[in-house]
C-alpha cells in the first residue's frame, strides 16, 4: 500500500513504487526580520547555520549545495525557537529550511510571529510512496480513479 506523500529524490527512487505527482511542495529558507543578507541561490546559504528536520530530503539537497552547518531537529516545530534563540546559544540557527505551506503556522505555534521568507530554494512535486510489493493493478486503479 501507499503510506505517505514525499519528495521523489534519487536516494529514495528504488525504495518505493511511486504514484503521482499529487501536489507541489515549495522548499524555502526562512529567517527572522533581522536577517538582512541577500541570497540569490541555495548555495549562498552555505555559510550559515541552517535548521531542518532530521533525515529530510531538504537536508540532502542543502548539503549538495555546499551547506556544512546543518542542525537537524527531531521535528520542524523545534526550528522556529532555534531561530529566535540568542546567537550565543549552541542550538541557534540563522536560517530554517522548510515547506512554505506550513512555515508560518509552525512558527506561530512555536511563539515566533515574525518570520520572513529569505529564498525559495526549490519547487518539488510530491508523490505517494508505495510499498515496492504493491500490486501494479492497484496503482493502475488508483491512477484511473484520480483521472475522473
Amino acid at each position: 500500500m501507499c503510506i505517505f506523500s514525499t519528495a521523489r529524490v534519487e536516494a529514495r527512487e528504488k525504495l518505493f513504487k511511486w504514484y503521482g505527482p499529487i501536489a507541489d511542495n515549495t522548499w524555502a529558507l526562512y529567517g527572522l526580520p533581522s536577517f538582512d543578507k541577500k541570497l540569490a541561490a541555495a548555495r549562498d546559504a552555505r555559510f550559515y547555520k541552517i535548521g531542518s528536520v532530521k533525515n529530510d530530503a531538504k537536508v540532502e539537497y542543502m548539503r549538495a549545495e555546499g551547506a556544512s552547518s546543518i542542525r537537524e531537529a527531531a521535528t520542524d516545530a523545534e526550528n522556529p525557537k532555534r531561530l529566535a534563540s540568542p546567537k550565543s546559544d549552541p542550538d541557534h540557527i540563522d536560517l530554517w529550511i522548510t515547506t512554505s505551506a506550513t512555515a508560518k503556522d509552525v512558527a506561530t505555534k512555536a511563539g515566533v510571529k515574525d518570520l520572513k521568507e529569505v529564498l525559495v530554494v526549490k519547487r518539488q512535486p510530491l508523490f505517494l510512496a508505495c510499498n515496492p510489493r504493491t500490486d501494479k493493478a492497484l496503482l493502475d486503479k488508483l491512477a484511473g480513479a484520480t483521472k475522473k
